[in-house]
């Protein structure tokens, strides 16, 4: 967000006490001693960027440009379930508290009218996302990415493979132990190559070998790390 006199004139309330990252804590601070406000990413503004985790919850909030706008993200175990829009600064830290540091389900949040669910958020809720992962894969690669649906028809076959969580980078296919952002990266990933069959390497680019859709699935069971899967829920630090 850029620093205009209109940004400005949007945002009384957080550049008065220097920023959206101040305003979110003041208001949150008083209310409960847990609260904690965190800075957003290195290299981002707090003027117009904020950061809010207690625990495995979190949400995200940045201020919109042209008109005064609020917008959260709210974040379980690395995976986004919600979003947020509206002018209120006041019901903006309402969501955080109930979300964030309330542990609110997903029922408790979606009351609030300016927030909407994710369109996978109950399935995530659920502990459904490895299925159904690999169930939208298996649906929509053959037209998405017909290089790679090979693979993952053969992949799907075995247990060791169905029960990570599989995702797509790059037209690479990788797999993960854990559900969340960030994902796992001790796993061999595979890319397609022109002649139809396909590369296995590390996520640190070693090639462990290559070869047609059998081939590579059964390099990448035999280079899996000890007592892989099944994938679970949080981020790669739920794995360590």
């Amino acid at each position: 967000m850029s620093s205009s006199s209109n940004d400005v004139d949007l945002y009384l309330d957080t550049s008065s006490v220097g920023g959206l990252h101040s305003a979110i804590s003041n208001r949150l601070q008083p209310s409960n001693s847990l609260l904690s406000v965190s800075p957003f990413p290195e290299g981002v503004q707090p003027s117009a960027y904020s950061y809010i985790q207690y625990e495995n919850y979190s949400c995200q909030v940045s201020m919109a440009l042209e008109e005064r706008l609020f917008l959260s993200d709210f974040w379980r175990d690395g995976v986004a379930f919600a979003n947020g829009q509206t002018s209120s600064l006041e019901d903006t830290v309402m969501a955080i508290e109930r979300w964030v540091f309330q542990h609110c389900d997903l029922d408790q949040l979606q009351q609030l009218s300016f927030v909407e669910l994710q369109e996978k958020a109950r399935i995530y809720d659920e502990g459904k996302e490895v299925e159904a992962q690999w169930t939208m894969y298996l649906d929509t690669m053959d037209k998405s990415s017909p290089a790679l649906f090979p693979f993952v028809e053969e992949a799907a076959k075995h247990t060791q493979l169905r029960l990570l969580f599989p995702y797509t980078s790059m037209n690479r296919f990788c797999l993960s132990r854990c559900t969340g952002y960030p994902y796992t990266t001790d796993i061999p990933f595979v890319e397609p190559l022109l002649d139809g069959s396909y590369d296995v390497r590390t996520h640190n680019g070693e090639l462990l070998g290559k070869g047609d859709a059998s081939e590579s699935v059964s390099l990448v069971i035999a280079n899996l790390p000890p007592n892989c899967g099944p994938a679970v829920r949080g981020t790669s630090d739920s794995c360590l």
